[in-house]
């Protein structure tokens, strides 16, 4: 039996998926998303995303720990806002939480903690009281940290004296 052809362009647009792959880390979501945009017919995109796959070009679970691991080494973000990004590329809601568990805890607390005392140090000479403890919890909110742990913090950052760094 002859071995089946592969359509016209196949191996070329395999081959420029996969250089679009390696630049960096990429979701299932945000490869097939960019393959559609090539314009190609669903049938040749299943085929190259099933290759990629194969490949290990693309991997859910290994693209989500990255993604967590990095946003909040270097953006701090907080987990909520973490996880809101990974459900929007469509990653399955048990690597989520894989994902984010892998962020150290006490990593976690100390980062929400200086996080707090660096904001608290920007608005001592403007705010007093109430409005910079609101000013602190919303900057921590919109950083995707939760809100038990936001509410917590900005209690004990607002009560240590304000000679205390």
């Amino acid at each position: 039996m002859a071995k089946k052809q592969a359509e016209p362009g196949f191996e070329s647009l395999l081959e420029k998926a996969r250089r679009f792959c390696l630049y960096r880390e990429r979701s299932r979501f945000e490869v097939e998303k960019k393959i559609k945009s090539w314009g190609i017919p669903y049938s040749l995109t299943s085929k190259i995303m099933n290759a990629l796959e194969e490949e290990q070009f693309i991997n859910d679970e290994r693209f989500a720990r990255i993604y967590a691991k990095s946003k909040f080494n270097t953006n701090k973000w907080g987990k909520i806002k973490i996880g809101t990004f990974l459900k929007s590329m469509q990653i399955p809601h048990n690597q989520i939480k894989e994902a984010l568990w892998e962020i150290p805890e006490e990593e976690y607390l100390k980062t929400l903690e200086k996080l707090a005392s660096k904001k608290e140090a920007e608005l001592r000479k403007k705010y007093e009281g109430f409005d910079k403890k609101m000013r602190i919890i919303n900057y921590l909110l919109q950083k995707g940290f939760e809100s038990a742990l936001v509410y917590k913090i900005a209690d004990q950052i607002i009560a240590r004296p304000s000679d205390v760094e």
